[in-house]
């Protein structure tokens, strides 16, 4: 039975009795397991004060509690089926894996009646087939490796603790947010220079072009046998890296062959 016909249920139901008998099919189904938006319906009011009012507990108890208030409490609430007890068990998992990223068999074990290590890995593998937790078992260590949960319902005391980590996330994201415009204020400056770098070097060799152009008529002279005709191409390549160091601000490099 989904969610909408627990509502349905609801919207018809004018006694307490109808109201009772839609609670407790919502318990009893397997794959509803958020119902705290029930309570707000204005005819769960009718369970209050009534013979059934231990099903208005044992909602609340399925929104926000867990299996060991259950046990803390057991006469307080309506006998509940097998099914039911196996969903609040579950339930109880997702609120320790929010807790605990790492639960131990043994304490599940304890805590949630289960009869052995085998129940605890059964009741795990039905959470992660039913989409609460991203979790794998760890036999070796006996523990439950959990990656994700699904949050349960929100209840009104909680409120003001939920708000408080929503403030500090929102912190923790302006903090990542100004490191990370930091970080792309020096990797801009690093490609601003850089740009620079290539212009000088593009002048310096437009420049040595120019240079070795000009001086290719002197050159073809020096190859004839006249004597300091030309400079060869180490000393030019040489004096084309001494025009780029000189521009970015260091001492070109004097070819000690020259006077």
């Amino acid at each position: 039975m989904a969610l909408d016909k627990a509502v349905a249920l609801l919207d018809s139901a004018t006694a307490a009795t109808g109201v009772r008998m839609a609670v407790e099919q919502t318990l009893n189904d397997r794959h509803v397991f958020f119902v705290g938006s029930l309570l707000d319906h204005k005819a769960i009011s009718l369970l209050d004060g009534s013979e059934y009012a231990g099903w208005l507990k044992a909602l609340r108890l399925f929104a926000h509690g867990t299996y060991s208030e259950f046990k803390a409490d057991r006469s307080s609430y309506p006998e509940l089926s097998a099914r039911a007890a196996w969903k609040l068990k579950q339930l109880s998992l997702m609120t320790t894996a929010a807790k605990n990223a790492r639960p131990a068999y043994d304490d599940l074990q304890r805590d949630l009646d289960l009869a052995s290590p085998a129940e605890v890995e059964r009741l795990a593998i039905s959470c992660i087939d039913a989409g609460l937790l991203d979790a794998k078992l760890n036999q070796r260590e006996s523990v439950v490796e959990v990656r994700s949960v699904r949050g349960r319902d929100l209840a009104v005391e909680d409120i003001p603790a939920s708000l408080a980590k929503l403030d500090m996330w929102q912190a923790a994201i302006k903090a990542s947010i100004a490191r990370l415009e930091a970080e792309a204020g020096r990797a801009s400056a690093s490609y601003a220079a850089g740009q620079e770098m290539a212009s000088s070097v593009e002048t310096v060799l437009g420049q040595a072009v120019v240079s070795a152009a000009a001086a290719e008529p002197e050159a073809a002279k020096g190859r004839r046998g006249a004597p300091g005709g030309f400079m060869d191409g180490a000393g030019l390549l040489r004096g084309v890296m001494g025009g780029v160091f000189g521009r970015m601000g260091g001492p070109a490099r004097r070819d000690p062959r020259r006077r």
